[in-house]
């Protein structure tokens, strides 16, 4: 029986503190353990790559030794992006696939992504739950036949990229925020003449020395929104730790709500092929609206791109955007690119001809909270106490707790690590949003 501490499994990957909690002997269980599930799949090598964090070598040739040991042959493919190893693993006759990322946690934190060939995500079919049983069971002895080969397919998914770029001369900048992404981007704008770009913390950094790998932190794009005023560039785009969100901001270096690129990137695809566009829980109601105005079908996800990824699968759907940051297309068998959803934002602007802050305006109907975290002792209580204090309305349980009124609404849902309580309100006005958001927090926090 493995001394793995199974804390680190998290709901959609494996996350946790170099060395105290995710290290060399924790992912070489996890790599073997990996092995013993791969011979029920498709036959063929087990991908592995990583990305710029200073654990990532070491927590990446762990995982290897231990495929190894299982049995596995493996394909070192060294510093990707995760949608790169996604990319690959949809295309080519592999087994699995391993990621070693912590997207954007902090430089001290390490962790592992799984795909399965086709680029489906080990939680769509209990993965994780059966790879957390695996090692619980304990492994088998060691097997013959693994090998460790090097590729680099970074090449092909800059030429599938390309196929994809848009016509018409940019003027933009792209902060890579010293991440994986900053790997690839050479290759891409290289090949991309009609796109000057104003480089950003380019060169990988494990340490992160330019502004962490969250773009979505406070403070994170002062220096984007910098250079865009500064350059007079179209735009501004930044990506995370591991290449597979991209956060945007408009020639005047404002901020876009992702919310507001789902909307415009839903409208996009819908102008090229109607169907069904998968938006998470969290989202405005500008983007349902904006769906249904252009035609599409907009579908309700709970939050995860574990379901965004199944909920377009079972709809065929045309695209699917999450308020975090991560954008979804067919064209890349639903893998979240933030590099890919670079390229559409471009297009998009070809074709409407206008500057991004007129695009987002009309589609700056409501006002938001952000999502707020409030730490309680009992998170299935307290969204319980919440819902009898609101039961003259529609309230839905497809993630926590939905609460609709005409002019107002929010969700509240738990943290899937820790013991909080997330929330999100949406009003009409922002007097409507001061007073209902006043009124959740106290219930919340059991002052009403």
């Amino acid at each position: 029986m493995t001394r793995l501490n199974l804390s680190i499994f998290h709901a959609y990957d494996i996350r946790g503190r170099y060395p105290d909690e995710l290290n060399e002997e924790a992912a070489g269980e996890i790599g073997r353990a990996v092995s013993e599930m791969a011979r029920q799949f498709e036959p063929g090598p087990v991908l592995v790559a990583r990305d710029g964090r200073i654990s990532s070598p070491q927590i990446a040739a762990a995982v290897m030794r231990g495929l190894v040991a299982g049995g596995s042959r493996v394909v070192d493919m060294g510093v990707a992006t995760t949608p790169l190893l996604y990319f690959i693993a949809a295309r080519h006759e592999v087994s699995a696939g391993v990621m070693v990322t912590a997207s954007h946690s902090p430089p001290e934190y390490n962790g592992l992504k799984f795909v399965r060939r086709g680029s489906v995500s080990f939680p769509e079919f209990g993965g994780l739950d059966e790879l957390r049983q695996v090692l619980t069971r304990g492994l088998p002895e060691p097997r013959a036949g693994g090998a460790i080969e090097q590729a680099d397919y970074s090449d092909e998914y800059v030429a599938f990229l390309v196929e994809h770029a848009p016509a018409g001369q940019f003027h933009v900048a792209i902060d890579s925020g010293n991440g994986a992404a900053g790997v690839i981007l050479p290759k891409l704008l290289g090949r991309l003449p009609n796109v000057v770009a104003e480089r950003l913390n380019f060169a990988l950094d494990g340490s992160f020395p330019g502004r962490g790998p969250n773009p979505l932190k406070e403070g994170a794009l002062q220096g984007l929104q910098q250079v865009v005023r500064s350059s007079g560039c179209q735009l501004g785009v930044a990506f995370d730790g591991d290449g597979d969100r991209a956060l945007f901001v408009d020639e005047s270096g404002v901020t876009i709500h992702p919310d507001f690129i789902t909307a415009l990137l839903g409208r996009a695809q819908l102008a090229k092929q109607k169907g069904a566009v998968v938006y998470d829980i969290r989202s405005s109601k500008i983007v349902p609206e904006t769906i249904r105005l252009a035609g599409g079908e907009p579908v309700v996800s709970p939050i995860g791109y574990t379901f965004i990824k199944q909920a377009l699968r079972e709809q065929r759907g045309i695209f699917g955007g999450e308020r975090s940051g991560h954008y979804y297309f067919p064209e890349m068998q639903y893998i979240d690119s933030g590099l890919f959803a670079f390229l559409q934002l471009l297009k998009a602007l070809a074709r409407e001809g206008k500057p991004l802050s007129q695009l987002i305006l009309p589609l700056q109907k409501y006002v938001q909270s952000g999502e707020l975290n409030f730490h309680v002792a009992d998170p299935a209580a307290t969204i319980e106490k919440i819902a009898e204090h609101y039961v003259d309305v529609k309230q839905s349980r497809l993630d926590g707790l939905t609460v609709e009124y005409p002019e107002w609404w929010f969700n509240l849902r738990p943290s899937n690590t820790e013991p909080l309580v997330r929330l999100n309100v949406e009003a009409n006005d922002s007097v409507t949003l001061a007073s209902r958001q006043a009124e959740l927090t106290a219930l919340i926090n059991g002052r009403s």
